[in-house]
């Protein structure tokens, strides 16, 4: 499944949450580190969870009954266990963070 840049960093990102705190943060937590809005979060978390779901992975998209860190969860396990995380991709968010504050402290 297809993912762009910021989709897999965004995924990579819950699971450097994961191994830091042992749950995975809020999204507005995750956002900021990032300098995304929560809006451009969420749009992108969405928009992975809907090619997933249309691929038929279970448990993704939002359903009576499944809350958003159940989702968050889902979509984490079904990564790390297709390889499309791994360990070797968590310098990839301290250098996205770094070149966040690195823009803001530009402008």
């Amino acid at each position: 499944i297809p993912l762009s840049p910021e989709q897999h960093l965004l995924l990579v990102s819950l699971y450097e949450s994961k191994l830091r705190t042992g749950r995975i943060e809020g999204n507005s937590v995750i956002a900021s580190r990032f300098r995304w809005t929560n809006t451009k979060f969420n749009r992108k978390l969405d928009a992975i969870c809907e090619k997933l779901n249309r691929a038929g992975v279970e448990g993704v998209k939002g359903t009576p009954g499944l809350n958003a860190d159940g989702r968050r969860e889902n979509l984490l396990n079904w990564a790390l266990s297709n390889g499309v995380v791994t360990r070797n991709d968590l310098a990839l968010v301290r250098a996205a963070s770094s070149a966040a504050d690195q823009r803001a402290a530009d402008s």
